[in-house]
């Protein structure tokens, strides 16, 4: 009874009702179109910091977090290496040191980052990426120049994979300056 009362009641004013219900539609339509896009972005944030940074893994000596000092490194060790890379979702390994200081010029003060690296490792990885990166531009030139891709697929899809070749080329030349830095 009561819900053919409020079924009754809704439609009394059916211009209310429509304009209200197109309302909600478009605010949860926008919302969800909003809150994709939000992961996108974070989800790539997250990947380019990572991919250009530490990595998914960081090993630290216990204690560390506790008190995160340089006195609480550790040297590499090649027996956990040579473990960690049995692994197949692992694909490099690069020790680094990182620790901050204060560096002063005159009266000046500024905390600085210091970023010890392997050269050699760092240059083994950079070559990969750069080797991944050209098949990936390879891939997406030869169906962005493909006459049948870009007349049969969807404008969107199109528009993502033009997108995607030109992130590979900024990224390609990042990974290339790199490695000139290396020479």
């Amino acid at each position: 009874m009561f819900l053919k009362l409020a079924w009754l009641n809704i439609w009394r004013n059916k211009r209310r009702t429509l304009i209200t219900t197109a309302s909600v539609f478009f605010a949860v339509l926008l919302a969800i179109a909003t809150r994709s896009m939000t992961n996108g972005i974070y989800e790539n944030m997250i990947h380019n910091v990572v991919s250009y940074s530490s990595g998914y893994i960081q090993i630290h000596k216990k204690g560390f977090w506790d008190e995160q000092s340089i006195d609480n490194t550790f040297e590499e060790n090649k027996q956990l290496s040579k473990s960690l890379l049995e692994n197949s979702n692992i694909g490099h390994l690069m020790p680094r040191l990182e620790t901050f200081a204060l560096a002063s010029f005159s009266d000046k003060t500024k905390g600085v980052l210091i970023l010890g690296i392997d050269p050699e490792k760092e240059k083994e990885a950079l070559f990969k990426l750069k080797n991944t990166l050209e098949s990936e531009i390879k891939r997406s030139e030869s169906l962005l120049n493909n006459p049948s891709f870009t007349a049969k697929a969807p404008e969107q899809k199109l528009q993502l994979e033009k997108e995607k070749y030109e992130s590979y080329q900024k990224q390609y030349e990042i990974v290339l300056d790199k490695l000139k830095s290396y020479a």
